[in-house]
């Protein structure tokens, strides 16, 4: 197993940005996916830990100083998340 830091809240990645927390996983990668347009999406980051599945989606634009929103969700196993998160965990070939 692995300790991924994984963030929640929003980021704009310029000095001063504290608008964001820091958490440990302990676990392991199962797949990250990315659902990207033109200058903006979404990357999805799938843990596997003791105790279920966890759900790292962080969405983004390409421009600078715009904010990335980070948020974490917890799942007792895949076919819990499936119900949040079906569509992207298909693509990821987690399903």
């Amino acid at each position: 197993m692995e300790t991924y830091r994984i963030w929640t809240g929003t980021r704009t990645w310029l000095p001063g940005d504290t608008g964001y927390t820091i958490t440990e996983v302990v676990g392991e990668e199962l797949a990250v996916w990315e659902d990207a347009g033109y200058d903006s999406g979404s990357t999805y980051y799938v843990y596997r830990t003791e105790n279920g599945i966890v759900i790292h989606r962080v969405r983004w634009t390409s421009t600078l100083g715009d904010p990335h929103y980070g948020e974490v969700f917890r799942f007792s196993n895949l076919e819990e998340a499936a119900a949040d998160f079906e569509q992207q965990l298909k693509e990821m070939r987690l399903l």
